[in-house]
């Protein structure tokens, strides 16, 4: 625990189903702050040291750590990759964002990122690392220049995952016979949608856990309805059932998986949140004296729109933007017990809805808003490449393309960031009544845009669009754009036959010269859009 010198301890665990001597639950009661760790895999590489559902495990064994006894924060090893899994350099905020959007759904208020080795010099890039693991995030990024928005997102979804305490209906006791990363790698207890749950131990369940005639509560104030002890308990301690004895006898729920269906029935709870389609819609709810936090986040990657009930009522609902900070009105109906609030989720997206404020409205309808093609940029861009690192100063790309498709090695193998520049023309008629959007389609990988010499915003995954309304005018506008990609492509280019100059450095040979490009640049289109009220 924090010591004289004011020092903290974070405590790793079994991260998988390593063979320890200890149980995670026990040992990371014991530090500060409990710490899991989830890997970043790319898709259709062999996990090799952890998978995404160990990581889970992990994560939520942490939180259920930080939940029980009252630890403010769960942290995270976040975004760990082996580089020779194919995936060395080629990670920016697009691709990191749902491994740390499926650390949060598990109980992440705190990143770790693995990791940032130290770059002492400026003549090797991307520079050193830790043997062959990253994923690299350091001053020698690519993109370093344009994190601020990345750290910006993960900033604002942590501080509101760390307000007031956890809200979970279920108490998962899972037995004195093996650990949870272990029980549950592969396949993780069956709690209905709707409903979310912690992890519980041995110790935790004598030590901790009473009856106050309606819930099960904690010292820390955390309740919960439901005890359920899981099918895989083997062995249980006299200590163990004489406590579950006295819960019941108390008149406390206490399912056993091994005689109830596996579905445990909590039909008699209200569910926290629900909507008519819960695959793929991951949750958690934070409650606070005044407000109720709820964050969501769609898994799938193609948008969908939904009402969602929230088993709250009486209190304002508002939708939170990590992303941007921006806070928008929503529209909900409201009964005594819950509140269903109307979502347009995007793919992968990840947003909060939060409850304050009282009201007595029943019925709140928000006018829906639709987006209107106004004109795409088609004609020629001018584009400044970094000469220090093989492009060309200055180039006319008549139609906008992937630096992979010129025939310019000091393009097609570039890395680094290029300054896009053209112009274009709006009417005042098409500024009034609506706000203007620039999209920039397809981007390798991240844009930072500038309008009439005001910067605009950050872009860092799809889709590339942003609002450029305090920045646009009637008439001629001048349009920048900041474009980074990864370093992946410069690192081949190093490797080519014909390669007379060699631009970067890397500890480890991850690539081999016939080892595909990724798409960079600006690749369009770019479109001018108008967003209304319907």
């Amino acid at each position: 625990m924090t010591g004289e010198h004011g020092m903290e301890t974070y405590f790793e665990s079994h991260e998988n189903g390593r063979l320890y001597l200890a149980d995670g639950m026990s040992v990371k009661r014991q530090a500060d702050i409990p710490m899991a760790a989830m890997w970043t895999i790319p898709k259709g590489a062999k996990a090799d040291n952890s998978n995404a559902s160990m990581a889970e495990s992990d994560i939520r064994e942490s939180a259920s750590v930080a939940h029980l006894y009252g630890k403010p924060l769960v942290a995270t090893e976040s975004l760990t990759t082996n580089g020779m899994s194919g995936g060395a350099y080629s990670y920016y905020p697009g691709n990191l964002k749902a491994t740390a959007d499926l650390e949060m759904s598990c109980g992440t208020n705190r990143f770790v990122i693995h990791e940032s080795a130290h770059q002492p010099v400026d003549d090797k890039k991307p520079g050193l690392g830790l043997m062959i693991y990253g994923q690299w995030f350091n001053r020698h990024e690519t993109w370093a220049e344009m994190a601020k928005a990345w750290t910006d997102y993960l900033a604002r979804s942590s501080y509101l995952l760390q307000q007031g305490r956890n809200v979970a209906d279920v108490l998962y006791y899972y037995g004195e016979d093996d650990v949870i990363t272990s029980l549950f790698a592969h396949e993780h207890p069956a709690i209905p949608p709707g409903y979310n749950f912690d992890y519980l131990n041995k110790e935790a369940l004598l030590d901790l856990i009473a009856y106050d005639g309606e819930h099960f509560v904690t010292p820390s104030g955390n309740q919960y309805s439901v005890l359920v002890v899981s099918e895989k308990c083997q062995h249980m301690s006299q200590a163990v059932r004489a406590k579950l004895a006295i819960l019941q006898q108390q008149g406390a729920t206490v399912i056993d998986e091994k005689t109830r269906p596996k579905e445990i029935p909590l039909l008699e709870i209200q569910p926290d949140v629900m909507t008519a389609d819960m695959s793929n819609l991951r949750y958690v709810h934070r409650t606070t004296a005044d407000s109720e936090i709820y964050w969501l986040n769609n898994r799938a990657p193609a948008a969908r729109t939904c009402d969602v009930s929230f088993r709250v009522s009486g209190l304002e609902p508002t939708l939170w933007h990590p992303e941007t900070g921006e806070i928008e009105e929503v529209s909900y109906k409201m009964s005594d017990t819950q509140t269903t609030v109307h979502l347009d989720m995007l793919p992968e997206d990840a947003f909060f809805v939060v409850f304050q404020g009282k009201t007595r409205n029943k019925l709140k309808s928000v006018p829906e808003k639709q987006v209107i093609q106004l004109r795409q940029i088609d004609t020629p861009w001018t584009v400044h490449f970094d000469e220090q690192w093989g492009g060309p100063a200055s180039i006319v790309f008549p139609r906008l393309i992937s630096y992979t498709e010129s025939s310019d090695d000091g393009i097609k193998y570039y890395s680094g960031t290029a300054v896009y520049k053209n112009n274009f023309n709006v009417q005042q008629k098409e500024l009034d009544n609506g706000s203007i959007l620039l999209d920039l389609g397809k981007v390798g990988c991240m844009a930072q845009v500038t309008l009439n010499g005001k910067e605009v915003g950050t872009l860092w995954k799809a889709p590339y669009q942003i609002d450029i309304s305090k920045a646009v005018k009637a008439g001629e506008n001048r349009l920048e754009i900041k474009v980074a990609n990864q370093w992946v492509n410069r690192i081949i280019g190093d490797l080519q036959p014909d390669c007379d100059k060699k631009y970067t450095y890397t500890p480890t040979d991850f690539y081999k010269a016939d080892s595909p490009l990724l798409p960079a640049g600006l690749m369009g289109p770019v479109t001018i859009k108008k967003r209304i009220e319907k």
